[in-house]
């Protein structure tokens, strides 16, 4: 639990700009009006998200964190996996930039 919440505390942190001493929280919700971090179908409980992680860490039995485990594991997966998607977009964008760029430049040599 400690690592999952990490992970998401470290994707709304880089992202960050304002008042550090805001709760996580309000941080997430500063951060989800610029971009969106937590995938749609995940909105019903994205204000849930740090809470349960936090209270795997501090207050929940082994047994409890057991059985919240694959849930929360998936969430965090499912919030990775849309940032990868964001990542991979982003480097798709740029090759075809280049290769348009490339052309345009091609085509004003010979032109």
């Amino acid at each position: 639990f400690v690592y999952l919440r990490r992970i998401l505390e470290h994707l709304v942190e880089k992202r960050f700009t304002g008042d550090t001493t805001l709760k996580f929280s309000e941080k997430l919700q500063a951060v989800e009006k610029v971009e969106r971090i937590i995938p749609q179908e995940l909105e019903p409980i994205k204000n849930q998200i740090y809470s349960i992680l936090s209270k795997g860490v501090h207050e929940y039995e082994e047994n409890e964190c057991l059985e919240l485990y694959l849930a929360v594991k998936f969430v965090i997966e499912r919030i990775l996996d849309v940032e990868l998607e964001k990542k991979n977009n982003q480097n798709k964008a740029l090759a075809a930039m280049a290769t348009i760029k490339s052309k345009l430049q091609e085509d004003a040599k010979n032109g």
